[in-house]
C-alpha cells in the first residue's frame, strides 16, 4: 500500500492515550468519533492529574480499532 492510498482510507476510530508519570503509554478508550475522543481527553486533564492524554487515529501504534 502506497502513503496515497493509506490517506484516503476512512480511519476505524479514535483512541484516547495516555502517558503516566513513568513514561508508560496505553490506550485508555477508543471512540468513533473523533470529537468524543477529545472530549473524554479534556474531562481527564481536568481532573489535575500529571499523567498527559492525547488523541491518534486507532490502528496507529498498535491500537485496535473500533
Amino acid at each position: 500500500m502506497t502513503e496515497n492510498a493509506r490517506a484516503v482510507e476512512p480511519i476505524a476510530g479514535w483512541a484516547l492515550w495516555r502517558l503516566d508519570d513513568n513514561g508508560n503509554r496505553f490506550v485508555v478508550a477508543v471512540f468513533a468519533h473523533r470529537e468524543e475522543a477529545e472530549a473524554a481527553a479534556y474531562a481527564f486533564e481536568a481532573h489535575g492529574h500529571k499523567q498527559t492524554y492525547w488523541v491518534e487515529a486507532a490502528g496507529d501504534r498498535g491500537c485496535p480499532p473500533v
